[in-house]
């Protein structure tokens, strides 16, 4: 099972990173464009928006198992290890929630977005509002691998 995790973790944080990566190239190379040629693709932002969105949901679900979200560490010093413990299980609880809601409101959203088009790229709005209900999914997977990860070091 722990396998299965880190294979799923790699491969998230491979995507995220070829996202970002494809993402700057596209930025510079339009701001380039229209800089030195004075001419801007009519696909350029359209393109980097999709990437930058994928980025920014598949990150944060990858953040989960990795416990690399920005949080507030003020009760760290104040509260013992068992309140500790059972905070960090109340926010994996509302954050498991949070990707149910993605989950399911993302796959009604993407009813809505199917008639739509993204200009530029000609295709349809529900490839870029399909990184919400993948990233319900993702989080939820991240969660359970995170609360795995809870159980172990709690024994």
């Amino acid at each position: 099972m722990e396998k299965t995790f880190k294979i799923f973790n790699r491969i998230l944080c491979y995507i995220c990173m070829l996202l970002l990566l494809l993402e700057v190239v596209i930025v510079a190379g339009v701001a380039g464009s229209r800089y030195v040629f004075r001419y801007t693709p009519a696909w350029g932002e359209t393109l980097a928006l999709l990437f930058g969105v994928w980025f920014v949901f598949l990150g944060g679900a990858y953040a989960i198992s990795e416990d690399v979200h920005l949080k507030m560490t003020l009760l760290d010093s104040l509260a013992s290890e068992k309140v500790l413990w059972y905070l960090e299980w109340i926010g994996l609880g509302v954050t498991a929630v949070l990707g149910v809601s993605m989950f399911v409101y993302g796959t009604s959203l993407l009813n809505i977005a199917s008639r739509n088009i993204m200009t530029g790229l000609g295709l349809p709005s529900t490839v870029l509002y399909s990184a919400v209900p993948v990233s319900g999914i993702c989080f939820i997977v991240e969660i359970l691998d995170r609360g795995r990860k809870l159980l172990c070091q709690h024994r």
